[in-house]
């Protein structure tokens, strides 16, 4: 998961020089935008679920190892 926001990264940067490039037609500034949007749109929300699952096992390992 590390790799996917280390490109969403990448894509949102990349996204960003090229909307403020004048030398670049209109057309592959809002392809990289639209990209841009996209894998963040995808990556972020498998993000927060890898996260809550993560949180959610270590919380049930925890509880099987209290001793009554």
């Amino acid at each position: 998961m590390c790799v996917a926001l280390v490109g969403v990264i990448y894509a949102v940067i990349l996204a960003i020089i090229l909307l403020r490039s004048s030398d670049v037609i209109p057309e592959q500034r809002r392809g990289s935008a639209c990209s841009a949007v996209g894998y963040t749109c995808f990556i972020i929300p498998l993000l927060v679920f890898e996260v809550l699952t993560r949180i959610i096992l270590n919380v049930l390992a925890h509880q099987g190892d209290t001793v009554v």
